[in-house]
């Protein structure tokens, strides 16, 4: 966890999503069937590292921008 979390210091602001939006992704994937050990064992992103980037969407549409 520490190198995505060192990852994610690392990306730039107009990179990371907002605050409320990060937080309200990783509620969605805390909820969620495919996470293990803050992995997605759907489609295997670290739920962390694609939470925190602005583009990114949940590729099962559990969560958008």
């Amino acid at each position: 966890m520490n190198k995505i979390y060192k990852v994610i210091s690392l990306l730039g602001k107009n990179e990371k999503a907002l605050d409320e939006v990060n937080k309200a992704r990783l509620d969605t994937c805390r909820s969620c069937d495919y996470l293990a050990d803050a992995t997605c064992t759907a489609c295997g992103c670290y739920v962390e590292l694609r939470a925190a980037k602005k583009d990114s969407k949940c590729p099962y549409k559990k969560w958008q921008q």
